[in-house]
């Protein structure tokens, strides 16, 4: 059976953004606010259903992020809360995407 293409998996169709992306992970039980991790990552395209995100270290799976996207735009930066849905290491070795969803 051949690997089915990720592109035939989306739900929603994706559009380039070059953003910046910082973000937290969220309070866990036994997790002080000092011991979350910060999350500094750029964007790589956006969809209706979330981010595609690239970062130095891989993200933890289904890890709630509190996070803020800013617009190039304007003056103010988006507050959402995500969700890691994935996270591969790219073709180089030198960086990981992660797709993470909008958490509605």
């Amino acid at each position: 059976m051949a690997a089915e293409n990720a592109s035939d998996r989306r739900q929603y169709p994706r559009y380039p953004l070059e953003s910046d992306f910082i973000g937290r992970e969220l309070s866990l039980v036994g997790v002080t606010e000092e011991n979350k991790l910060l999350i500094r990552a750029h964007v790589e395209d956006i969809s209706e259903g979330g981010l595609c995100v690239l970062t130095s270290k891989p993200l933890t799976l289904a890890n709630p992020v509190q996070c803020k996207i800013p617009l190039a735009t304007i003056p103010v930066a988006l507050p959402v809360i995500m969700r890691v849905q994935w996270s591969h290491q790219d073709s180089t070795g030198s960086s990981f995407r992660n797709g993470l969803q909008f958490l509605y």
